[in-house]
């Protein structure tokens, strides 16, 4: 391996010195993985007894109320709807506001309801019927009704309300939605659906008042039913939640919830200036940070902060998107990227070790991932085996020669990336290493988020590389190949199609084999790498801190129903 921190330290700062606009974190649902199935206890001889010691008594912990959480935002609302895409990093500030159907508890690693109280499915899985909570008013007064779940559902499986639904290609299966009665919300699938259910706990189903307009809702005009209220939004500076006195649950002592009796977000862009302000005291918790901008100082502020909480998990991948247009409609071309570039010294240097080398999209094996490979097993893959660099790497020269590229008749094109955080210094490192790769003369370019959003949800948008973070609310095949790869998918960026892997997605949804499901998923995540329609280059492992008086607050484990914050409390 190459001596890494002094080669890239001279290359890093320059586009930290053009990363002046803010734009939004390109995926930002990375997820907790549900827990493996325990494994069955084989029998064995009886162990001899030993004398247990008494429990020492765990000290009773006092709930305390009130209090304003102080937290962060890196971006203004954009869009003010989460059923819009592309995901934005800025739906933290409705998660609070607005409820879902069902929720996934981090607590428990199970699935609970939120506005459904109970549910069922029925006729071999082609039925789902949602028992809906009573009593439930919105922040404005109005009660919740079956009507309101059903503009939401809508919304989302129809595009009932004229704007593009990112999450439409999960529910692809709904064939209708009913209103039973004023409590009940059943559902009618047109084939089974082995992801669907647990995607009503994606982090974005969140149930907007239909009372308020799209343009209403621009406005901050923001109604929910969820343990916060929207009160004040300012634009460039703050946004306001307080504890919503009518919400439908009860905390441990037999109170409504929420325990604080506020949230504030402040909006700060810069890495620098969050960090600052988490060790004066300004913010107590953040996790919407780039790792490498808090790794680098995490031992000065655990010297600031005394009882620092702390963690880590693999929450995202990074991507170059591939737009399917000469010459990257040339398979040799995407394959000389796949396999020429060296994934560790990218992880190396743009994450500074704190992740690990990967070519596939599905949560890996190492990171809980129970769909995944090992890392051991992904280096049977061409460009995955750091053993074999070398060798893959003369490859992808004799590749790209073949296309009709080399050192003295390079490919040049652009690689753009959203100046967020450090995205744009990973994105040096990536593009230096393709670079590395004879006959290949990228130039990279720093754009805001508002440009690149054009780029990639307009048909036709106009772009030659993309580097992006992304990452999955749910572990499972259904939110990356669903959204990337399949001719249908709303993030299918590049405009790929494959019948391939459109036919190894249909089985692996809609087959009651188990077995058959895991090696439809094992034969479509071959397809696709071999297709390097996209260049999977790494998983990040983001770190996330609280000061120690911040209670009931799980961060970094998953974009799915952790930033309610209805349970979390303040020691003071």
């Amino acid at each position: 391996m190459r001596m890494l921190r002094s080669r890239w330290m001279a290359i890093v700062p320059v586009v930290m010195a053009a990363s002046l606009i803010v734009a939004a974190c390109g995926g930002g649902d990375p997820t907790s993985t549900p827990r493996s199935p325990t494994a069955i206890p084989t029998a064995t001889s009886a162990p001899q007894a030993t004398p247990t010691p008494a429990p020492t008594p765990t000290p009773e912990v006092t709930i305390k109320r009130g209090g304003i959480l102080k937290t962060r935002i890196g971006i203004n609302p954009n869009p003010w709807n989460t059923l819009e895409g592309p995901i934005s990093a800025s739906y933290p500030l409705f998660e609070p506001v607005m409820s879902s159907l069902i929720q996934f508890d981090l607590a428990t690693n199970e699935i609970k309801g939120d506005l459904a109280e109970s549910w069922t499915i029925g006729g071999d899985g082609l039925t789902i019927v949602f028992n809906l909570r009573q009593g439930v008013v919105w922040h404005d007064g109005k009660p919740f009704t079956a009507e309101d779940a059903k503009f939401n559902l809508d919304t989302v499986f129809f595009e009932s309300q004229g704007f593009k639904s990112h999450l439409k290609t999960f529910f692809s299966a709904v064939d209708t939605v009913e209103v039973v009665d004023n409590a009940t919300i059943k559902l009618t699938l047109s084939r089974p659906s082995n992801s669907m259910f647990a995607t009503f706990t994606h982090a974005m189903m969140l149930n907007y008042a239909p009372q308020v307009s799209a343009e209403e809702l621009a406005k901050g005009n923001v109604v929910g039913t969820n343990a916060f209220e929207w009160t004040s939004f300012k634009r460039d500076n703050k946004v306001e939640q307080r504890a919503n006195p009518n919400f439908y649950v009860n905390g441990e002592d037999g109170q409504p919830l929420p325990y604080l009796d506020g949230i504030d977000f402040f909006l700060i862009i810069e890495s620098a200036l969050h960090i600052a302000a988490f060790r004066t005291g300004e913010i107590d918790a953040f996790d919407h940070i780039d790792a490498t901008a808090l790794t680098s100082v995490l031992n000065g502020i655990k010297g600031d902060v005394p009882g620092l909480i702390t963690g880590a998990t693999a929450t995202s991948w990074r991507m170059i998107l591939i737009k399917n247009k000469p010459p990257f409609d040339d398979i040799r071309v995407r394959k000389a990227m796949q396999i020429g570039i060296d994934r560790q010294e990218f992880v190396d240097a743009a994450f500074q070790g704190n992740g690990f080398p990967s070519g596939l999209a599905i949560t890996p094996k190492g990171a809980g991932g129970v769909w995944g490979l090992s890392q051991e097993e992904e280096k049977r893959f061409p460009g995955l085996n750091q053993a074999t660099h070398d060798a893959d790497a003369a490859e992808a020269e004799r590749l790209l020669k073949e296309a009709g590229f080399d050192k003295d008749n390079p490919l040049k094109a652009n690689v753009d990336v959203i100046s967020f955080g450090a995205f744009a210094d990973e994105a040096v490192v990536a593009v230096t290493l393709l670079n590395e790769i004879p006959g290949f003369a990228l130039d990279l370019n720093v754009e805001d988020t508002g440009t690149q959003a054009q780029r990639l949800v307009v048909p036709g948008g106009k772009f030659d590389l993309i580097y992006r973070p992304f990452g999955s609310a749910l572990d499972d095949p259904v939110h990356t190949f669903g959204l990337f790869w399949i001719s249908t998918g709303s993030r299918n960026y590049g405009e790929f199609s494959n019948p391939e892997i459109d036919a190894l997605f249909d089985e692996q949804e809609t087959t009651t084999d188990p077995a058959r499901r895991r090696a439809a998923i094992l034969e479509m995540m071959e397809l696709a790498y071999d297709q390097a329609t996209y260049v999977i280059l790494g998983w990040a492992s983001t770190p996330w801190i609280l000061r120690p008086d911040v209670k009931g607050l799980i961060l970094g484990s998953s974009f799915s129903n952790r930033g309610r914050y209805d349970t979390t409390w303040l020691d003071r």
